[in-house]
């Protein structure tokens, strides 16, 4: 009766055996095959077979990591925290929400923007006149679109 030591040599040996048949199976198999595809397919195929040979024979292992001892949690200590506040105002400023626009007629606009084949003028807001939700009136006041050119 074959020890454990000789039945895994064994086992390697067949494997190995067979690794290499499979191998020399697979390159007559691709060599075959090569000649009947253009250059592309070739490429593909060779792509096809190192893959599988690189299966077939896995060669050495990936490398491990080293192993760490533990280390233990952080010590227990008192945090602290600088807190850098802003004066406060007094409750007075800001915008509070929900803002609205009241009267749509108080908008002021800029020179429309008009469409490459001069169908279309679309506006351009200017201003709007707001209220926020204290009834403080506020207004917004958007860029020009069509700043002037600078003279040079």
């Amino acid at each position: 009766m074959a020890t454990p030591t000789e039945r895994s040599t064994g086992i390697r040996e067949r494997l190995s055996a067979r690794s290499n048949g499979l191998s020399s199976r697979t390159n007559a198999r691709a060599d075959g095959i090569q000649e009947r595809l253009d250059a592309r397919h070739q490429r593909k195929a060779g792509e096809l077979v190192q893959n599988l040979l690189d299966m077939a024979n896995p060669g050495k292992p990936l490398p491990t990591l080293k192993r760490e001892e533990p280390r233990g949690g952080i010590p227990q200590r008192r945090g602290y925290s600088e807190v850098n506040q802003q004066p406060g105002t007094g409750g007075q400023g800001g915008i509070a929400g929900p803002l609205q626009e009241l009267d749509i007629d108080q908008r002021e606009y800029y020179a429309p923007l008009l469409s490459s084949d001069g169908l279309f003028a679309l506006p351009q807001i200017k201003m709007l006149q707001m209220t926020d939700g204290g009834g403080n009136p506020f207004q917004v006041q958007l860029a020009d679109p069509h700043p002037p050119e600078p003279t040079p």
